[in-house]
């Protein structure tokens, strides 16, 4: 009876996951990073304290956003939330010791629903030897409170 049990959860399972992928599920946040298309693998958002840090993360890069505010706007990206920074790149997280903050730019919120949120930004960004720009968005991303 148990085999038997185990066997139809997984197929109602597989059948009720059947053509989503993760985007589905986990949201989307891409960007444009000085022109090269990149994708985050495992977005993510926390909301506190009337804040959002929303972060994308692939293999070796990593964009977090902080941000002021957890309504639809739009966001300052050069004035610090809290003492945080408002966007923080890190093109390879192996070497986080090279890292790019805004200096300049908007986080836009565009849709807050009661789990997901969504928007873009456009910052100009510098490192510690040079400056990149760096546009995005973040779609139905999943948020924990």
């Amino acid at each position: 009876m148990r085999k038997l049990t185990l066997g139809l959860f997984v197929s109602a399972s597989a059948f009720l996951f059947q053509g989503c992928d993760t985007s589905e599920v986990l949201g989307t946040f891409t960007a444009q990073i000085d022109g090269t298309a990149w994708q985050a693998v495992a977005p993510a958002a926390v909301k506190a304290g009337g804040t959002f840090t929303i972060t994308g993360l692939s293999a070796d890069k990593q964009i977090i956003l902080h941000v002021g505010g957890i309504t639809n706007g739009e966001y300052d990206a050069s004035v610090l939330v809290g003492n945080l920074n408002p966007v923080v790149y890190t093109p390879n997280i192996k070497q986080p010791q090279t890292t790019y903050v805004s200096t300049d730019g908007k986080i836009t919120i565009t849709n807050v629903t009661d789990k997901k949120v969504s928007g873009q930004f456009n910052v100009n960004m510098q490192g510690t030897s040079n400056t990149i720009k760096v546009t995005g968005n973040f779609v139905n991303v999943n948020y924990s409170i």
